[in-house]
């Protein structure tokens, strides 16, 4: 009953013999993968410490910026562009925070704050004067995302846009979407004043009730009908010649 046994034990020790040198190439890869691993990680977190000690001795916009670009690609290099820009939009930078913003949305397209920096960029177009193009990305960013807390921003500031430009009707549209879609928003209080400012909506031109329409023609065709149908007399008529 052991010759099974036997058999096996034989084919699995030929099977280990001949692929030996495998095994241990299978298993040096494998070590050489977990130091990779384990290294990366280790400097990674050290990457991370170090951007924060660096941005935690940030003063000025340049400064953050300048831990963005020393630890590209950690975390705390996309919140050092955040707060940059948040500096540069207190400061009324509009360049420097147009670049900010779109140096940010180009390195980390799919961050958290994406919503907040499109809004930084859309905030800088119109500090530089492109209203156009800030009032494109004012709605497009709102539509993105519109669960976001800052939608209802971006929805008033299009409105305001709008409403400067003498856009009456669809500045009343945006600062309605605020009120009905964000009551409870800061920024619906806003729109409301907002809606109050704009002139009222012209009323449609007033027409003639049906009946009395249908009654003048009636009118007017019955007095055609009274009215008699002057008949020449004969002696009148040319084509009649008088007798000789």
């Amino acid at each position: 009953m052991s010759a099974p046994a036997e058999n096996l034990d034989l084919e699995s020790r030929s099977w280990v013999e001949k692929n030996a040198r495998l095994l241990v190439v299978g298993v040096g890869v494998i070590i050489v993968l977990a130091g990779i691993w384990a290294y990366v990680n280790a400097t990674s977190a050290a990457r991370e410490e170090a951007a924060a000690l660096a941005a935690a001795e940030a003063t000025t916009a340049e400064d953050f910026l300048s831990v963005a670009l020393q630890y590209a690609g950690t975390q705390r290099a996309a919140i050092a562009y955040i707060q940059a820009a948040s500096l540069q939009n207190a400061d009324t930078d509009w360049e420097g925070l147009r670049k900010t913003a779109e140096e940010f949305l180009s390195k980390h397209p799919k961050h958290p704050a994406d919503f907040y920096m499109r809004l930084a960029l859309a905030t800088a177009l119109e500090g530089l004067g492109q209203r156009p193009e800030a009032l494109s990305l004012y709605k497009e960013t709102a539509a993105k995302d519109p669960d976001s807390f800052r939608a209802p921003e971006a929805l008033f500031r299009a409105g305001v846009i709008e409403q400067e430009s003498d856009n009456v009707d669809e500045a009343r549209r945006l600062f309605d979407s605020v009120v009905e879609k964000y009551p409870a928003s800061i920024w619906a209080g806003q729109a409301r004043q907002r809606i109050a400012q704009l002139p009222a909506p012209a009323a449609p031109p007033l027409l003639k009730p049906a009946e009395d329409v249908s009654s003048a023609a009636a009118t007017q065709d019955n007095s055609s009908a009274l009215t008699p149908t002057p008949v020449r007399p004969p002696e009148e008529d040319p084509l009649i010649l008088p007798e000789p």
